[in-house]
């Protein structure tokens, strides 16, 4: 999947799990990265410390594993069969012990709600203590973009990654966020490197994260104030006004957009420089939106692989856009829709209280424009191209 998804370095998740960490000491290692079928992988893991945050922990060596999971092992139960365990320690102290192991550690969804350092801690000081001047990334989670966490003194220097979850049970979620990272060389260090505070303050720097792609914060699961179980949003003053409880019984949410305002103290005129933050969404989810069928159906399954075989890859139609145009003639609608996804000339129904938010990428009279009619709500292309629901 990472190969027709166009990514080059993908973290392995789950590493502290014996049997990952197994499987993976089976495959060839080269400067302190794995490698299989032509992708490179970075021993990855996330885990949970003792106030219930979630922190991304790399390595460079099996080794290193191994001597961080003996360091831990009396302050977890879980380590052995949860791919994500909890390790029973503070951040600061999962901190001292990673770089002991000369791992890199940073907050993973650093906003989430129940699961993120800023919710739970309140501050990255707070979470990391004696040990933040080596905190170098944050990873801003599915429901925040670069414009929701950039106004954030405390995140001035830190890099910010957009990821996917590696431990997701469904392939089609790999790379629906992603990086684009420049190193002079593919290997740990540099990657070390590239994540190291301050990294990106140098236009000129070898290694340095230079673009983010992500979802529309909209569509992630806790942009807004919403009640975990009706998922009836609120704002964050009738949310107070309710004691977090909804007229329904159940519990409300603060949302992330409601986070990052709380903790937002720059003005627009004293915002550190980031890289680009593009919005992107899965092609499959793209193509479910589109001809308006499951993503999880053959049918989307086969319209992918057919728009891969002209472009190549996943990913390079959101990166180069003259790969998108090798598809137009064929796809005009998919091409329409990653048109509009650029522009921002999408509809949004935010997510929140655990509900992921829904996109609509093609207007009415987008699709009017395209089929020269609409019917029962499904595109269907005119002239002599086949209908894709003749494949």
């Amino acid at each position: 999947m990472a190969r027709k998804k166009g990514l080059d370095l993908i973290g392995s998740g789950d590493c502290l799990h014996p049997g990952v960490l197994r499987e993976i000491s089976k495959l060839p290692i080269s400067d302190g990265l794995f490698e299989y079928n032509g992708i490179s992988i970075v021993l990855q893991c996330e885990v949970e410390d003792i106030n219930r945050a979630h922190h991304i922990i790399l390595f460079p060596l099996i080794s290193e594993v191994e001597g961080f999971r003996e360091a831990v092992r009396n302050n977890t139960n879980d380590m052995e069969y949860e791919g994500r365990p909890t390790i029973n320690l503070f951040g600061s102290e999962l901190a001292e012990l990673v770089h002991r192991y000369h791992g890199i550690i940073g907050p993973a969804h650093i906003f989430t709600p129940h699961t993120g350092t800023l919710p739970l801690y309140g501050s990255l000081e707070n979470c990391y203590g004696d040990q933040l001047n080596r905190i170098g990334f944050v990873e801003l989670g599915l429901s925040a973009d670069t414009a929701l966490a950039n106004p954030m003194s405390q995140l001035a220097g830190l890099n910010f990654l957009s990821n996917s979850d590696a431990h997701s049970p469904s392939p089609r979620r790999m790379g629906r966020e992603f990086n684009i990272i420049q190193l002079d060389k593919l290997s740990f260090e540099s990657l070390r490197r590239s994540l190291e505070r301050n990294a990106g303050d140098d236009p000129n720097a070898t290694n340095r994260i230079i673009a983010n792609y992500g979802l529309p914060p909209e569509k992630g699961r806790y942009h807004l104030t919403g009640c975990s179980s009706c998922h009836v949003k609120f704002t964050w003053d009738d949310a107070r006004k309710q004691r977090m409880r909804c007229p329904c019984g159940g519990r409300i949410k603060r949302g992330i957009r409601d986070i990052c305002g709380q903790h937002r103290d720059l003005e627009n005129g004293e915002l550190p420089e980031r890289p680009l933050y593009h919005y992107i969404i899965p092609l499959v989810d793209i193509i479910g939106d589109v001809y308006e069928i499951s993503p999880d159906s053959s049918k989307a399954s086969d319209i992918f692989d057919e728009i891969l075989v002209l472009c190549g890859n996943e990913l390079s139609l959101f990166v180069t856009k003259e790969k998108r145009e090798l598809i137009r003639e064929r796809f005009p609608s998919v091409s329409l829709a990653l048109d509009n996804l650029d522009s921002g000339k999408f509809e949004t129904i935010p997510g929140g209280g655990g509900e992921y938010g829904k996109i609509k990428l093609l207007s009415d009279q987008d699709r009017a424009l395209l089929c020269g009619n609409v019917n029962s709500g499904r595109l269907e292309p005119t002239g002599e191209q086949k209908s894709l629901f003749e494949f």
